[in-house]
């Protein structure tokens, strides 16, 4: 049985001038469809004056590797834009994963 607050959910919000919220809830891991990142992208078309974005995860009952993906989805979409994402509100295994994702140089095929 899935209750209402196990369903993945994000709503991405204006918080205070030049903030942008995303608030993440619900269970990350169980549903084969989960929210993508178009919701951000869609606000912050909306809200050009954003320098920062920030996440709220007090409700997040359970992620996996699809959570670590849409953040990075996140981080590459304001990457050049010259706004801030903000980690601080992330798990710390999230956080964790992270940093080790940058750590390692990507590789790069030669032809």
């Amino acid at each position: 049985m899935t209750t209402t607050a196990s369903i993945s959910n994000l709503v991405v919000e204006r918080t205070a001038p030049g903030v942008l919220l995303a608030r993440v809830s619900g269970n990350w891991r169980e549903r084969p469809t989960l929210p993508g990142v178009e919701a951000v992208r869609e606000t912050l078309s909306k809200e050009p004056s954003v320098k920062s974005v920030e996440f709220d995860t007090a409700g997040l009952i359970g992620w996996d590797s699809r959570f670590v993906a849409f953040i990075s989805q996140c981080a590459s979409m304001v990457r050049g834009r010259d706004i801030q994402l903000r980690y601080d509100g992330l798990p710390e295994g999230v956080r964790r994963l992270l940093r080790l994702a940058h750590a390692v140089p990507e590789k790069t095929e030669k032809v």
